[in-house]
């Protein structure tokens, strides 16, 4: 069978929720639904009992609000069990912000394209967005391109086609509030899945009051899902740069003061280009297996041609800069290379984490 089930997270809903259910129903009769109650109010539990009766419609239950990501896994886990012949799954949101239609058109959509993942995308340029909204999307946005490479244009949204192959791997994410979602977008990206974007109706009720996000507490969370393995990388990255200068140092002082000496060859200059060869060989094999794990994927052929020309014109940029600084302000030039050298760090960190050693198939 091809079922493709529509999953929806509920925490303390109103009767809106039972409207939707139903157009759902009214659209595609052949469309299973699973809805989870993440532990709402003793107040809902009319509404969840009306749901419950619906025959197309399965019921889970948290007794103790456990919050959406975990919501989504408990859904998760009972489609992976009860539908094992299954396409996948389409979330979304029960407070009304998702049209009846767009989810359906997420199921086609889908069902077409059973190995990406589908995002409902919303248009935030519209003026009936709320500014929380849209600056917060935008932030989000622009933060997740540089730090996964993702060009995503809605990156909270809760309606999403996911491939059952895709469920497996992002089940274990850690994550148990809106925080999960974000895990999903950066285990897609890692897992180099299709991202597919179809456009939606842009529905805000009442300003988007009836959000559970807490702006805070969430927000944190969420960029601490985006910035984990970027900042990890780039300690790595650190540690890498460091351990080349030490080895370049070593091994110079051992050409210059051990080899090289009883030898007809110039001592300086064969020395440096020795040591130089060595710590290049050395970094970039650290670089390319350990910081960006490129050993992943099919390697590139001119990874180490771009990564050797790369060292040249950080080199002479190094100088460049430095050299300009040195005309522009009035401090001494040791700190000015320093400056200058933190930026090119950042921008030789982008550059080979999104160009050389970006991961393919």
């Amino acid at each position: 069978m091809d079922n493709i089930a529509v999953i929806i997270p509920s925490c303390n809903p109103d009767e809106s929720i039972i409207s939707l259910l139903r157009k759902i129903v009214d659209l595609a009769p052949e469309i299973p639904i699973v809805v989870v109650n993440d532990g709402s109010k003793p107040e809902c539990k009319t509404i969840f009992n009306t749901i419950e009766a619906m025959p197309q419609v399965t019921l889970l239950q948290h007794h103790v609000n456990l919050g959406k990501g975990r919501a989504l896994k408990t859904a998760f886990n009972y489609y992976l069990n009860y539908f094992p012949d299954g396409i996948g799954v389409v979330t979304a949101d029960g407070d009304g912000q998702h049209a009846p239609e767009d989810i359906i058109k997420c199921v086609e959509r889908l069902r077409h394209s059973p190995e990406a993942l589908i995002l409902g995308v919303r248009d935030f340029s519209r003026k009936d967005v709320p500014l929380r909204s849209r600056v917060g999307n935008k932030i989000t946005r622009t933060i997740l391109k540089w730090a996964i490479g993702a060009p995503i244009s809605d990156t909270q949204t809760g309606l999403r086609g996911i491939p059952r192959w895709f469920l497996k791997q992002i089940l274990p994410l850690k994550g148990e509030r809106f925080e999960f979602e974000t895990s999903m977008l950066v285990a897609g990206k890692e897992a180099q899945i299709e991202f597919i974007e179809e456009k939606i109706s842009t529905i805000y009720l009442n300003d988007n009051r009836g959000t559970h996000f807490d702006p805070l507490k969430d927000s944190v969370k969420v960029y601490k899902v985006i910035f984990e393995k970027t900042i990890r990388q780039m300690m790595l990255f650190f540690i890498s740069s460091i351990c080349s200068a030490v080895i370049d140092w070593g091994l110079f002082a051992l050409f210059c003061k051990v080899i090289l000496p009883h030898t007809a060859m110039p001592v300086l200059l064969w020395s440096v280009i020795f040591a130089r060869i060595i710590s290049i060989g050395c970094n970039y094999s650290f670089n390319r297996y350990i910081v960006f794990a490129a050993k992943e994927y099919k390697p590139r052929r001119n990874n180490l041609v771009k990564y050797l020309l790369l060292s040249i014109i950080i080199m002479f940029a190094s100088y460049a800069g430095t050299k300009a600084a040195a005309t522009l302000f009035k401090a001494d030039v040791v700190w000015l290379k320093a400056a200058v050298d933190v930026i090119l760090f950042c921008l030789s960190f982008s550059i080979q984490k999104f160009v050389i050693f970006k991961p393919q198939r």
